[in-house]
């Protein structure tokens, strides 16, 4: 079933043009305050929030609401990361996809692990969020490259999304009576 799941999702990532972006160093995207954000994160839960963290400042520049970070903010995170609408997008879906490969990995590595429910939670809740935000971007982005990569990114965060529901229900803690 997890081999037929993993092909799966190789076969959506290839098809969706994100196959390339994962082989890539993973962290040729981030700032140097992210990558010390991601080195300290080594908790499933905590890497999850620090990733879901990333994606968002992309979204944040892309919808131009982005003022600049306070000065606690900078301090932990950098300043707020620069690029084209199209980077912007591929460096968002990059996060998701090391998102995944982390809760994977964590999963593989124990298949029991405590933190996993709420890593699951974290990035379901994000990327509810996230599709709402994303969607938002149709009417602002104009470039038809701009839209091409958002239509990649929509199509990548519901397919997270669902996974993530979907993990989220299997490693729900059962309720006490």
């Amino acid at each position: 079933m997890r081999t037929r799941r993993t092909l799966f999702l190789l076969v959506v990532l290839s098809t969706l043009g994100l196959l390339d972006l994962a082989a890539q160093e993973p962290t040729d995207y981030l700032t140097s305050k992210e990558i010390e954000q991601m080195k300290e994160a080594q908790r499933i839960d905590l890497r999850v929030k620090v990733l879901m963290k990333i994606a968002a400042r992309r979204l944040q520049v892309l919808e131009q609401t982005a003022t600049s970070p306070s000065k606690k903010e900078e301090d932990a995170w950098g300043p707020l990361p620069k690029g084209t609408p199209e980077e912007l997008l591929q460096h968002y879906i990059k996060a998701l996809d090391e998102t995944i490969l982390n809760i994977e990995d964590a999963h593989s590595q124990d298949p029991e692990n405590e933190f996993l429910h709420s890593a699951l939670k974290t990035f379901r809740e994000a990327t509810d969020q996230y599709l709402l935000r994303l969607k938002a971007l149709k009417e602002k982005l104009q470039s038809a490259e701009a839209q091409e990569v958002l239509d990649r990114a929509i199509e990548a965060t519901e397919l997270a999304n669902a996974d993530a529901r979907e993990g989220e229900a299997r490693f729900a803690k059962p309720k006490k009576k």
